[in-house]
């Protein structure tokens, strides 16, 4: 898998083992993944991952993923390693402020990036369909599980942030609003892989999620939906943890326990203006190494 360094411009091949790019292209590419048999061994081993990443024995493995993922210790707001009591506390570590700048503080018209992510860009939901997400049934409905919502978004914009297990797991509010509603959707524990997503399997309508409705004052109703995916142990929220809280741009929503995972982030219809080297790559199909806080779109005046 090739994404797009925004910094350099170069396309960058994204490392992974070779079992897991097999085992994949295996199963997304056969007919059998959406037996319930497998969303079920899906559902248990993410939850019996989930319970030993919360154990006190698992701190044996963070040397081990610090090598694997080359992460860098000199950004951890707590850089001794003795303090984290888990595995699942180091993955979602906080960081120092000064590690992530927020683009354009105090300019409510600025969209930032909400995640250390992948990301992709689009103007509507049927271009996303067009180049990225190939579901059948992925529509804004089916994603919300809301006819009144999808309406409220129809002819939207959307952003979708996918992070990494080496990505910082927090996530944060890519505009200034409030809390307006938490839905949370069961669902399955399927992997948020590109591969996964181009595949006509539904991950997004079918995944785990919640969806966080904010109310802006620049850019009116904004749908913000965490999407759990496969090793990902649980969604858990902070700043955003009740309707009426109050959040400025990149302000803590929550973080994400152990494994890769997305966030898509719904703005009304010609409402954001994306940054252009983002909606280029997206429309050839690219994701986008950005951090959290980058500048990625404006008001669309």
């Amino acid at each position: 898998m090739y994404v797009v360094n925004r910094m350099t411009k170069l396309q960058m091949y994204e490392e992974q083992p070779l079992y897991l790019r097999i085992g994949m292209k295996a199963l997304f590419g056969s007919w059998f993944v959406t037996s319930p048999l497998i969303r079920m061994q899906l559902q248990i081993q993410t939850i019996k991952k989930g319970h030993h990443d919360n154990s006190p024995e698992s701190t044996a493995e963070i040397p081990k993923f610090i090598k694997e993922y080359k992460i860098n210790l000199e950004e951890l707001a707590d850089p001794n390693l003795s303090s984290y009591k888990t595995y699942n506390e180091f993955f979602y570590r906080k960081l120092k402020p000064e590690a992530r700048k927020i683009d354009s503080v105090g300019d409510p018209s600025v969209v930032v990036s909400a995640a250390d992510c992948r990301l992709v860009v689009f103007e509507t939901v049927n271009a996303a369909t067009s180049f990225w997400t190939k579901g059948k049934s992925f529509n804004l409905e089916n994603l919300f599980k809301s006819k009144d919502l999808a309406t409220t978004f129809e002819g939207g914009s959307l952003a979708i942030f996918r992070l990494a297990p080496q990505d910082y797991h927090r996530f944060h509010t890519p505009v200034d609003g409030t809390v307006a509603s938490i839905t949370e959707i069961p669902g399955d524990y399927y992997t948020v892989n590109p591969m996964a997503v181009k595949s006509n399997l539904d991950v997004f309508t079918e995944n785990k999620r919640v969806v966080t409705v904010f109310d802006s004052e620049k850019y009116g109703k904004v749908a913000f939906v965490s999407v759990g995916a496969l090793m990902v142990g649980s969604i858990n929220f902070t700043g955003a943890s009740k309707v009426g809280n109050v959040l400025k741009k990149g302000d803590e929503v929550g973080y994400f326990a152990f494994g890769g995972s997305t966030i898509i982030t719904v703005f009304q219809k010609d409402k954001v203006k994306f940054d252009d080297d983002l909606v280029k790559n997206s429309k050839n199909s690219l994701e986008s190494l950005v951090r959290m806080g980058e500048h990625v779109g404006k008001l669309n005046q």
